[in-house]
């Protein structure tokens, strides 16, 4: 539920400019944050980190950033899982780039970042990365 109605929340005196894309609202952020960063920005301003729920988001979010970028899914308890409602990502989809995802189960690799080419791929989630929040469908529908 959104706390704080619709629209542009204080960040340190700015303003978190908010995005009306044709799949939903977006913060589009250009700083470089890592995975649990990137979550926890997101909350503090009563959004959620990026679930890419179909081809037409991934082209529309991509098209912003220009650059790879987190998404909400992770690895957890044996599934990939988007965090919007632990939605399965799964290992077949047709979202992973060839032979992604890799090294998730041996390394650090737990977290999915998106690229301009409209692949997911695992990596570090101590890595660095732009990203983009969403506001919550009850925000605006």
């Amino acid at each position: 539920m959104c706390q704080h109605g619709c629209g542009a929340f204080p960040i340190s005196g700015e303003h978190l400019n908010l995005t009306n894309l044709e799949t939903g609202v977006y913060a589009v952020r250009k700083d470089l944050f890592n995975w649990d960063n990137v979550n926890s920005f997101c909350a503090s301003h009563d959004l959620q980190a990026i679930t890419l729920n179909s081809q037409l988001e991934f082209n529309l979010i991509s098209a912003q950033l220009s650059a790879e970028f987190w998404t909400s899914a992770r690895y957890e308890s044996g599934e990939f899982v988007w965090a919007e409602n632990s939605v399965l990502l799964p290992i077949n989809s047709t979202l992973w780039a060839d032979a992604e995802p890799d090294d998730f189960l041996t390394s650090n690799r737990a977290c999915v970042k998106a690229s301009p080419e409209l692949k997911l791929f695992d990596d570090d989630c101590r890595r660095p990365l732009w990203f983009a929040c969403e506001m919550p469908e009850s925000c605006y529908v």
